[in-house]
């Protein structure tokens, strides 16, 4: 039986830092703009040894829960608002070099054409590589700026989407402020000359959502334990990390049907621009296109040339991969159990994208189907640490330049 998800908010209650690799430049250690499965995975982990004396050991309970099939898996928790849930932007996005950005909530009227907003690419990339490959391209695809006409570059960071309406946002504020400290020499007790040290946090108030998938025997039991989580990231000793997590109601339906239909919508109808152009007839749809978009870094194995094949979505159909658009970084982390850093791997990066396309008569409520269950279990290897956290057809696809400059 499919893993059930259980989405949660996270609210900072006093400052955090989630350490990255690598952790800083020289003494300045900078933090990540988001908490990571594997941050919410140890604190959870925590939550059952010590509150709830569960021991780790071959065959446990606790082995369950956090190693092999049945393990839970965390999502990570980004920057979000009270009402809608943040993603990181696609590698395919792209906002103007000038005015970049969309104007956050309470920005005044009279201020808000400042931000030309953010739109997406993928669509008019592909389609324009299909014509080129064909021999016939009445122009030569450039995005720019659909509001200035200006040079575009890609966007960094998180967005909001509003499903009522069908538009991204920004997400929550992110304040990140840096502390200063002097090292203590720990055999003298005194400060330590020349080892000044900088930490950046990210400040109280910050909101935060992110989801965790569990077997449904351990539904209940998870849900109260992520409540009891009261500490996240480095520094707990000194004050920092203080957290609140509110579990939230489960989610009946994250629109992956939707989200299908309308991304084939829009390539018919770049398609139907195209062909318009050149005086022919409009092509019928040659199959079913949808994207896997990763939440987090994934870990396939098989160094720079990894990629996502069909055969490892596991589905029961054949698909082809039409499209990769990726960055790769590398993962480490710190093993606490053992007190020993995790062996570093090639992943690639969150925000990456994986264009494929199915047959043309597949049972798009089924096809709906698989992909959330993908989406529950994840891709590639160390799935149970964070990695591999995917969500099927991003909404900001959707997005396009027209759409940016009808906002």
């Amino acid at each position: 039986m499919a893993k059930i998800g259980i989405p949660f908010e996270i609210e900072i209650e006093s400052a955090l830092h989630v350490g990255q690799a690598p952790l800083g430049v020289g003494e300045y250690m900078f933090t990540q703009r988001h908490i990571p499965g594997s941050a919410l995975r140890g604190a959870l982990a925590e939550v059952f040894i010590n509150q709830y004396s569960l021991k780790p050991g071959p065959g446990s309970e606790f082995n369950r829960l956090f190693e092999g099939a049945e393990a839970i898996r965390f999502e990570p928790a980004y920057p979000a608002t009270a009402l809608k849930w943040g993603y990181p932007f696609p590698l395919t996005a792209r906002q103007c070099k000038a005015h970049g950005g969309f104007p956050k909530l309470d920005t005044p009227q009279a201020e808000r054409e400042r931000y030309h907003g953010a739109f997406d690419v993928l669509v008019s990339q592909v389609v324009f590589e299909e014509q080129l490959g064909s021999g016939s391209v009445p122009f030569i695809e450039k995005p720019l700026c659909p509001h200035c006409w200006g040079s575009v570059e890609p966007v960094a960071g998180v967005y909001t989407w509003d499903e009522d309406e069908g538009h991204p946002g920004v997400a929550s504020d992110v304040r990140l402020v840096r502390h200063t400290h002097t090292a203590i020499n720990r055999a003298r007790s005194v400060a330590e000359d020349g080892m000044l040290f900088t930490v950046e946090t990210m400040e109280p108030g910050t909101l935060l959502r992110g989801q965790v998938w569990v077997e449904p025997d351990q539904v209940e039991r998870v849900r109260g334990a992520l409540s009891t989580i009261k500490r996240l990231g480095r520094g707990i000793t000194r004050g920092r990390g203080r957290v609140m997590v509110d579990p939230l109601p489960q989610e009946s339906n994250d629109g992956t049907l939707a989200r299908i239909k309308a991304l084939n919508e829009l390539i018919q109808k770049e398609r139907a621009l195209y062909a318009r152009l050149a005086g022919e007839a409009v092509p019928p749809p040659d199959g079913v296109y949808f994207t896997l978009d990763l939440l987090s870094p994934a870990v396939f194995g098989g160094g720079v040339a990894a990629t996502l094949e069909p055969e490892g979505l596991n589905l029961s159909f054949e698909v082809n991969l039409v499209r990769r658009f990726v960055a790769s970084e590398v993962v480490g982390g710190w093993w606490n159990a053992a007190r020993l850093p995790h062996p570093t791997a090639l992943a690639v990066k969150e925000g990456s994208i994986f264009l494929y396309k199915a047959p043309s008569g597949v049972n798009l409520e089924g096809l709906s189907r698989e992909l959330e269950t993908l989406r529950a279990e994840g891709v590639g290897h160390l799935r149970e640490r964070g990695y591999g956290a995917v969500l099927p057809c991003a909404p900001f696809h959707l997005w396009t330049a027209e759409k940016e400059a009808a906002r």
